[in-house]
């Protein structure tokens, strides 16, 4: 009997294991961070800093973390769609619906864009969407 408890367990922990195993190929990944960006700007085309950016993901109905204003001192403007961060929360081809306010009108802008991503992948990248949003 004493013999037979290890056993069961052993059974047990590695039955338990085989659930979190993933069958990605081994690939060679760089350690840069990557991200899917978006550039709002004015009627002008100048760059614009808007209210309240979220970037959703259509498939899951999630808003994707940390996706915000890159740096708005050195890329005024500039936006994060998806970065490395939500790797594991896209799939090969999610549509990603990013909408903005403009900061002195209040007039609601939408775009949506198809991100890849996923456990296997090494970085996001964007297979379609704008490069900028003209308000």
């Amino acid at each position: 009997m004493k013999l037979r408890l290890p056993f069961f367990l052993a059974i047990i922990i590695l039955s338990s294991c085989s659930e979190n195993i993933t069958t990605c190929e081994n690939k060679l990944c760089t350690e840069e961070l990557v991200s899917v960006n978006v550039k709002f700007i004015d009627s002008n085309g100048n760059p614009l800093i808007v209210k309240d950016y979220e970037s959703k993901n259509l498939r899951t109905g999630k808003l994707l973390k940390g996706a915000n204003a890159i740096d708005t001192t050195i890329a005024k403007g500039f936006y994060a769609v998806a970065s490395d961060g939500n790797l594991r929360e896209l799939n090969s081809s999610d549509k990603v619906l990013i909408s903005a306010k403009h900061p002195a009108t209040n007039v609601l802008k939408q775009a949506e864009f198809t991100v890849s991503g996923g456990e296997c992948e090494c970085h996001v990248a964007k297979i379609a969407g704008p490069d900028e949003v003209r308000f």
